[in-house]
């Protein structure tokens, strides 16, 4: 028993030496560490067409340590079968816990955020453009035709992000004919 007193013991000042503590076990790539007074997250931003995340790529643990995901939702947390997991448009928060080789287990929160998809529509054309969030719409190049008016421009600043669905207004001017 001593001998094996002696040998974990060793083992534990081994794994200290070169940094092997329940603490930073996980390194996630990519990810922004965010402190809010006592609570620490990691967020990463993706794109609309990106609707899974293979998290094999993005975390990081020593060969002694094993990772589990679990996905939170505003009522439970359940763990998932695999790290290849799939996105929702918005938010989604996952906890990671690993577990290194003396039973430490330690927890990280991580929020994927999936850009939402918007659409937009010009008054007098047929098309709707999806736009993704944050993203500026162009302008079209065909013009929209109404009786009786003359199209002069878009009511809309096409610098502007996108944050929900739009509809932009034609500018129209009333076509005079003058009869003499």
């Amino acid at each position: 028993m001593k001998k094996i007193i002696a040998i974990l013991l060793l083992v534990t000042m081994a794994l200290t030496i070169v940094g092997c503590s329940a603490i930073d076990t996980l390194t996630l790539e990519h990810f922004e560490k965010i402190t809010n007074n006592d609570a620490v997250f990691y967020y990463l931003k993706v794109d609309n067409e990106q609707d899974h995340i293979d998290l094999d790529n993005y975390l990081f643990t020593p060969q002694y340590v094993e990772w589990h995901v679990y996905e939170k939702n505003a009522t439970n947390i359940y763990e998932l079968n695999n790290h290849n997991i799939a996105l929702r448009e918005g938010n989604n928060t996952f906890i990671i816990k690993t577990q290194n080789i003396f039973g430490q287990i330690t927890e990280y929160t991580i929020h994927i955020y999936r850009n939402k998809m918007f659409y937009v529509t010009f008054e007098g054309l047929d098309n709707i453009i999806p736009v993704e969030e944050g993203s500026c719409v162009s302008m079209p190049d065909n013009k929209p035709r109404k009786k009786g008016f003359l199209f002069v421009d878009w009511d809309w600043d096409f610098s502007r992000t996108i944050t929900e669905d739009v509809t932009i207004s034609a500018i129209w001017k009333r076509n005079v004919i003058r009869v003499e």
